[in-house]
């Protein structure tokens, strides 16, 4: 078995938020498996927040462009080791060339944008050179890039100075309404446009954290199943879209929102990069 390090138990309590014996008897029982230790905690009702335990502490920026009049639209999150770097003029100007480049080109992925040409050499050459001159590491994490479909409409959202973006594909909405969905997506962090897009696998691991969390309930089974549904029914309200409160009138949901317009407006897609997450 793995030796349980204090690193470790630091690491499982800062993405549960339970309590140092908690976390070290999970990590002790997962035999160091982290993965494992968050499902244990949950299963127990010991975990706050089950985080993804691969977040990163890069810094850098998320950047987004539009053109030929929103029917394309990029975003990138490029990443360096510190905030100065990251505002740093030459840095924010290759972000910007960057995002450009992958809107002209077609690339919609890190590794297709990497190996198009910018300036006469790969954008994997121009970022190695770029550690030379800037003095950090610099990553290119990620890429979305959106064509519209007919009727339809790329608009972009950036938050907290390029820390969040939002790429958003809509149609049969004004810029207003667009923009109020894109915040939505930006504040509340949906990871889905509607429940049926939700993998089974996903929903079905949910549930079985809740049916082991009630399992010494003492409820009648038809009881403890309507509870446990309920709680499934509350997670996809969190993390699909058109489920979520409105942030700007929580009384309804973003599916009525759209409803009010007379049902013409569709979200297709979209995309939301956190720097770091």
């Amino acid at each position: 078995m793995a030796e349980i390090t204090t690193a470790m138990v630091k690491e499982l309590r800062e993405a549960t938020g339970a309590g140092i014996l908690e976390t070290r008897n999970a990590l002790k029982e997962a035999e160091g498996d982290f993965d494992r230790a968050v499902q244990l905690l949950r299963e127990r009702g010991l975990a706050k927040a089950a985080k993804k335990a691969d977040r990163t502490a890069n810094q850098g920026i998320i950047m987004s462009e539009l053109e030929h009049h929103g029917h394309v639209g990029a975003m990138l999150e490029l990443n360096c080791e510190t905030d100065f770097v990251a505002r740093n003029d030459q840095f924010q100007s290759l972000a910007s060339s960057l995002v450009k480049l992958a809107v002209e080109s077609g690339a919609d992925s890190a590794d297709a944008l990497l190996d198009k040409s910018l300036e006469g050499r790969t954008v994997k050459s121009l970022l190695t050179d770029s550690v030379a001159t800037i003095g950090e590491n610099i990553q290119l994490r990620r890429v979305a890039r959106f064509e519209a479909a007919e009727h339809g409409f790329i608009t972009s959202y950036i938050h907290m100075g390029g820390r969040i973006g939002v790429l958003l594909e809509i149609s049969g909405a004004n810029e207003d309404l667009a923009h109020d969905i894109a915040l939505q997506i930006a504040a509340a962090s949906p990871r889905f446009v509607h429940s049926d897009e939700v993998p089974a696998d996903v929903t079905e691991a949910e549930r079985s954290i809740y049916r082991t969390q009630m399992a010494e309930d003492k409820k009648p089974d038809h009881i403890k199943e309507r509870i446990v549904q309920g709680k499934v029914d509350k997670f996809l309200d969190e993390i699909v879209l058109l489920r979520q409160p409105f942030i700007k009138d929580p009384n309804k949901t973003i599916q009525q929102l759209l409803k009010e317009t007379g049902g013409a407006v569709t979200v297709r897609r979209f995309a939301r990069f956190e720097l770091g997450a």
